[in-house]
């Protein structure tokens, strides 16, 4: 794979699903998003299943036939690697989708770069100050 064009590069998509789909449809619509990936040769390197959220501002969309406005959507996303030449085809393809409301693919690193929030921040070890030389700190620092 040493040719520009089919070289892997690592890549995300993330996906809003509009919120007339059922939870128990969701999976399969995922699913979709899936086979297009696979279809293009692409390696799944992780994901996040999608889940209801609230949308910042109101998305509209045409759907049977006429417009609606969602301010609620599933969102996931999935991170995979790919030849660069198939990404046309993979957005293209996602876009094709009915209940796709809106769709992003960036270049992004292989690693989880996400913060881990359950991990308990060390405590910075202080040491005790006199009030002494607390206030000749302040002093110090207090322009006149």
């Amino acid at each position: 794979m040493n040719d520009k064009n089919t070289e892997g590069v690592v890549y995300e998509i993330g996906f809003h699903l509009i919120p007339l789909v059922s939870e128990d449809e969701v999976a399969s619509h995922v699913s979709k998003i899936k086979s297009i990936l696979d279809d293009a040769s692409a390696e799944i390197v992780s994901e996040e299943f999608p889940k209801l959220i609230e949308l910042a501002y109101p998305i509209s969309k045409k759907v049977k036939g006429g417009r609606e406005d969602f301010d609620t959507a599933y969102f996931g996303w999935i991170k995979f690697e790919s030849a660069t030449d198939k990404i046309g085809q993979i957005d293209q393809e996602v876009r094709n989708i009915d209940e796709v409301l809106r769709h992003i693919v960036v270049k992004t690193l292989r690693e989880d770069t996400r913060i881990n929030t359950e991990k308990e921040e060390e405590e910075p070890d202080e040491e005790e100050v006199s009030e002494e030389e607390m206030d000749k700190t302040i002093d110090d620092l207090v322009i006149e």
